[in-house]
C-alpha cells in the first residue's frame, strides 16, 4: 500500500505573497525530485479548495485534486482534515487544521506575537490560537531561520528540538523573464531610484524611508514602492505624497525584475522578519541591498549588504548617500551579492523538505 502524503493547497487559491512563493517554488522542485529519483511508494497530492486558482500549476508527479463544497477557513479547518485523514498532511503556509493529528507545519515566523500592532485583533487571534493547538499536535514544525526557530519556540513554549529550519530560495527570480515596460510606469531614463518591496505593515517600516529619501534635499532620488495594501489585515500607515515617492502597488513578477536589475539599490528597514526573501531577490538579480539589521536579516543576508538601524533616520540617509556617491561600491556589491545569493536555491530547500517527509512516522497514517 503507498504511503500517502497531501499538500494543504489552500495558498493555490491566495494572492501570491512571500509565504505562497513559498509553497509554489517547493512544490515546483519536489515534483522534480519526484519525477528524478521515482518514489514509487508514495503518491503526493495537493488538496485545493473549490474557487478561482491564482495560477495553474501542471506538477505531473504532484496531483491537484480540488475537493469539498466549502472554502477559506471552514474548508481548511472542516473539509481539509476529512479528505487528508488517510495520510501525512504537510501545510505549507502558517495554517492547518487543528483537529488533524498527522501533519507537518511550515510556521514562517512568530510575528503575530512579537509585533501584534501590525496586525488587527481577530487576525491575532485566530492565528495565535491555530499555532497553539498545532505546534502541540503537529509530528514536526518547520521554519525558516534559526531566529524564527528561536522566537517560534518563546512565544509557543515548546522545545527547539521540534522545530527543524529549512531555509528558502532565491533563484526563481533569474528563471522570470523581465518586462522592462514597468519602466515606463516610473520614467525611467537611467536616472538613479531606489526599491522598497512591501505591505504597508506597520513592521514593514516603509514610511522611515520615505522619510529619509525626502530629506535627501541636494540629490533627492526617486523611491519606488511595490506591494500589496492588505487593508483587512494590516493597518493604514500614512503615506506622504511626493512626486518622487512613486507606490507602484502589485506588479508582476516579470516586472519586479526589471525594477530589481534598474534599480540603484535595494531598501529593506523592516522591523521583523522571519527569513526576508526580497533582499536575496534583489541580490540574486545584481541589486545593491541596505537592510535593516533585526530579527532575521542579518542571518540570512550576510555580509552582502550594507545594514542600518531600521529606526534611525540618519543612518538609512548615510546608507543611501554613501551608494549614491560610490560607484566603486555600488560595482562591488553588485558582484558579492550575485555570489552570496547563489547560495539560496529551491532545490537545496525542496532536498531537506523530502528527507523531512520521507522520515516521518508513517506507521500511525492509518490512525
Amino acid at each position: 500500500m503507498k504511503k500517502i502524503i497531501y499538500f494543504n493547497g489552500r495558498f493555490l487559491t491566495q494572492y501570491q505573497t512571500g509565504v505562497q512563493r513559498f509553497a509554489v517554488e517547493l512544490l515546483n522542485e519536489l515534483n522534480q525530485f519526484i519525477e528524478i529519483h521515482e518514489l514509487p511508494d508514495y503518491q503526493f497530492t495537493c488538496l485545493v479548495p473549490p474557487g478561482n486558482i491564482e495560477s495553474i500549476h501542471r506538477w505531473g508527479n504532484i496531483q491537484i485534486k480540488i475537493c469539498g463544497k466549502l472554502k477559506g477557513n471552514l474548508w481548511e479547518q472542516l473539509a481539509l482534515p476529512f479528505y487528508a485523514r488517510n495520510g501525512l498532511l504537510i501545510d505549507l503556509c502558517n495554517i492547518g487544521p487543528i483537529c488533524h493529528f498527522n501533519q507537518i507545519i511550515v510556521i514562517h515566523d512568530a510575528s503575530v506575537f512579537a509585533i501584534p500592532k501590525s496586525y488587527s485583533r481577530i487576525f491575532r487571534l485566530k492565528y495565535k490560537f491555530v499555532y497553539f493547538f498545532l505546534s502541540r499536535i503537529a509530528k514536526k514544525i518547520i521554519t525558516v531561520s534559526q531566529f524564527s526557530k528561536k522566537e517560534i519556540s518563546r512565544f509557543l513554549q515548546i522545545p527547539q528540538e521540534k522545530i527543524m529550519v529549512i531555509s528558502e530560495g532565491c533563484d526563481h527570480i533569474l528563471r522570470i523573464e523581465k518586462d522592462d515596460a514597468i519602466l515606463k510606469k516610473i520614467s525611467y531614463n537611467q536616472d538613479p531610484y531606489f526599491l522598497a518591496v512591501g505591505s504597508n505593515s506597520i513592521h514593514k517600516n516603509l514610511n522611515i524611508v520615505v522619510q529619509a529619501i525626502l530629506q535627501l534635499k541636494n540629490n533627492l532620488p526617486k523611491l519606488v514602492i511595490v506591494g500589496g495594501d492588505y487593508t483587512k489585515v494590516f493597518r493604514n500607515v500614512d503615506q506622504i505624497k511626493n512626486e518622487k515617492i512613486l507606490y507602484l502597488g502589485y506588479v508582476t513578477d516579470e516586472q519586479l525584475r526589471s525594477l530589481y536589475e534598474h534599480a540603484t539599490a535595494f531598501i529593506f528597514p523592516s522591523l521583523y522578519e522571519g527569513f526576508g526573501l526580497p533582499p536575496l531577490e534583489a541580490l540574486a538579480c545584481g541589486c545593491p541591498a541596505i537592510c535593516s539589521n533585526r530579527a532575521a536579516i542579518p542571518e540570512i543576508c550576510g555580509d552582502a549588504v550594507l545594514y542600518f538601524n531600521p529606526q534611525n533616520i540618519q543612518e538609512i540617509k548615510t546608507q543611501i548617500d554613501i551608494l549614491l556617491t560610490n560607484k566603486s561600491l555600488q560595482t562591488q556589491l553588485r558582484k558579492k551579492g550575485k555570489e552570496y545569493a547563489m547560495q539560496f536555491t529551491w532545490h537545496k530547500t525542496a532536498e531537506m523538505f523530502i528527507q523531512t517527509i520521507l522520515s516521518s512516522n508513517f506507521n500511525s497514517f492509518n490512525n
